[in-house]
């Protein structure tokens, strides 16, 4: 009962509700706000992946609903990978000077990528992330992904924080 007190697990991106994404076209996650939160780790795993490689990046905004337009890139050091879902294989670490994961062609891999609330431009108001897919074909490519807030801001029995709403 502990986890749920401590993280916030939600879709990282939504199509119709649908629990697959297709980013055929590429695709942009919705803005998830870490105002009530330290931490933001999306959890990203594919499936049927029939075309070219996606780009994935992050961007920063001062509110969920970008109505400044004032998004900006959101550079990350790194990401997990695992190439197995075998329960002893351990994910990776991969460093990236250019904060950018690139998905291979490869159905049925799972990636993490973590954030600290302090690596936002808090000092000009940025509090709000959004992960981007670029385009990888025209072909079917399905994923899923989660976001999964941790280290609140709040304590104990507090409620949680919207991560959706300012």
């Amino acid at each position: 009962m502990e986890f749920l007190k401590n993280h916030h697990v939600l879709a990282g991106m939504t199509e119709s509700n649908a629990t697959q994404v297709d980013i055929t076209g590429g695709q942009s996650g919705d803005w998830i706000s870490l105002k009530g939160y330290n931490r933001l780790a999306f959890l990203i795993i594919t499936e049927t992946w029939a075309g070219g490689t996606s780009a994935v990046s992050l961007q920063q905004a001062t509110d969920v609903a970008n109505s400044l337009s004032d998004a900006k890139a959101l550079t990350y050091a790194g990401y997990w990978t695992s190439t197995t879902y075998a329960a002893e294989a351990l994910p990776a670490w991969v460093k990236t000077a250019t904060g950018t994961l690139t998905i291979p062609a490869t159905a049925n891999q799972a990636y993490m990528i973590e954030i600290e609330a302090d690596s936002l431009d808090a000092d000009n108001g940025f509090d709000c992330v959004q992960i981007v897919f670029a385009t990888p074909g025209a072909n079917a490519d399905l994923m899923q992904c989660i976001a999964i807030l941790s280290d609140p801001r709040h304590g104990g029995d507090e409620a949680m924080v919207n991560p959706v709403a300012d």
